[in-house]
């Protein structure tokens, strides 16, 4: 990637590119530990021993605040700044909703389940 993408676009939007991954490198404590929290309260519990209720308006509340967090990012980014760093700050704010949903459904939900012998 180093030697050959800042040929192919350029050195300043690959300083774009770096700085896209800078911040995105730090997206993902921006759950506050909440996916955690479930995870460590939950996680030794068989899947049909959990409260399915439970963990669907947990989970419609976590897109909510996730949502919101993100808007708030792509708005900061708006207001603040102007051209090329602002289409990286709103494009982090989107990377952040499409992290979190990899993180609940395919991280520690998928690795529960195979853990378990149900899923492989």
């Amino acid at each position: 990637m180093t030697l050959i993408i800042p040929k192919v676009i350029g050195v300043k939007e690959y300083g774009f590119w770096q700085l896209y991954i800078f911040y995105t490198n730090y997206v993902g404590v921006l759950h506050f530990g909440w996916i955690d929290g479930m995870y460590l309260k939950y996680g030794g519990l068989d899947y049909d021993e959990l409260d399915s209720s439970y963990f669907k308006s947990q989970f419609s509340y976590f897109i909510v605040f996730e949502s919101l967090v993100t808007v708030l990012i792509a708005a900061f980014g708006l207001i603040v700044d102007s051209g090329n760093n602002q289409f990286v700050v709103v494009s982090v704010g989107l990377y952040l909703l499409f992290l979190q949903w990899k993180t609940i459904f395919f991280v520690y939900i998928t690795r529960h389940r195979s853990d378990s012998g149900i899923c492989v």
